[in-house]
């Protein structure tokens, strides 16, 4: 059982919680990787087939590499999938931009299971996820979707649409929604931090003292963040490299996470690899491997805080407002 599965399955039973169900369309990779790890999500055939008071999900995936994208956004969405408020499942939409030519992954899968999403379309979905995508050293008016990203964001911010944006989704989104910038590192910023709670919020309601929270990237949020208290509030920090990671808007259903609570327990050490494989010499990720050492097997410090993380988003944000239109 995958280190998601147990911590989820363990907090569900403590608190005498029933799972959500998670529809996607059958035949999605992501079945049977995470059946592998004790995870069920129920195929569907289309979308529309899922039960009909079902909270629907559009999941922008931004990552070149869309499957392991698509089955490390449906572990998260799963490890903190619990039923509350009368939310008891979801069904997942994959989109991408339209806009973006994408190489790294078969056109089979994205004409099968993707499609993109227009503004116009946002505000019939319960909520919206966005990843990222190792755009750090690009500025965002040089991406090619950005346009078509921001019209989407636009539209969620208008329709009061629950917004969760992860790692690099999160940088584009403070700058749009919230006007903060980034600055980029000399070097990759990579490993398993510490961090703590800085302002009481929902959204923080359990999570413990020490909150460890995987990174990889080459930027941090400017500082100035802290300052807009008015627009965005920062509720987890660390005082080493990552800075300020968790946050939410003052006056929209928006999260911004900039760590990547989706990864899996052996994703840095596959980028590690990766790099060290293209003649990167790249650093050692941080408090991931036993003792510094790359040939024992990493230590997954972030699986529990995560789960919560999710399981008190889809309370604080996405159930409400899914009843609330529910009784329209």
């Amino acid at each position: 059982m995958n280190v998601f599965s147990e911590i989820s399955a363990n907090f569900a039973c403590r608190n005498n919680l029933l799972k959500m169900k998670i529809y996607v369309t059958d035949g999605l990779p992501a079945i049977q990787a995470l059946a592998d790890e004790g995870i069920s999500l129920s195929p569907v055939q289309a979308e529309m087939d899922a039960p009909g008071d079902v909270a629907r999900v559009a999941f922008i995936n931004l990552m070149p590499e869309k499957i392991p994208a698509e089955r490390d956004v449906l572990r998260l969405l799963w490890a903190g999938g619990v039923e509350v408020d009368g939310l008891t499942a979801l069904a997942v939409s994959l989109f991408r931009p339209a806009a973006h030519e994408c190489r790294h992954t078969d056109a089979a899968h994205l004409a099968r299971f993707y499609s993109c999403l227009h503004p116009s379309d946002v505000s019939s979905f319960a909520a919206v996820v966005i990843n990222g995508a190792p755009l750090e050293r690009v500025a965002y008016r040089d991406v090619d979707y950005s346009d078509e990203l921001a019209a989407v964001c636009d539209a969620a911010a208008q329709a009061d649409i629950p917004v969760l944006y992860l790692c690099w989704g999160a940088f584009f989104g403070l700058y749009r929604q919230c006007g903060v910038d980034k600055t980029l590192l000399a070097s990759k910023l990579s490993g398993v931090y510490p961090h703590r709670v800085v302002s009481e919020h929902p959204v923080t309601r359990g999570l413990p003292s020490t909150v460890y929270l995987p990174h990889s990237r080459h930027c941090v949020l400017d500082g100035d963040i802290a300052t807009m208290s008015d627009r965005v509030k920062v509720l987890v920090s660390s005082d080493c490299g990552p800075g300020n990671v968790v946050s939410v808007a003052c006056d929209k259903p928006e999260m911004y996470i900039t760590a990547h609570p989706e990864y899996d327990t052996s994703t840095l050490a596959a980028e590690y690899s990766r790099d060290c494989a293209r003649g990167l010499n790249p650093h050692i990720p941080e408090n991931y491997f036993p003792d510094d050492d790359p040939s024992l097997e990493p230590r997954n410090l972030w699986a529990a805080p995560a789960a919560r993380l999710m399981a008190n988003w889809f309370g604080c944000y996405v159930a409400p407002r899914f009843r609330d239109r529910i009784k329209i």
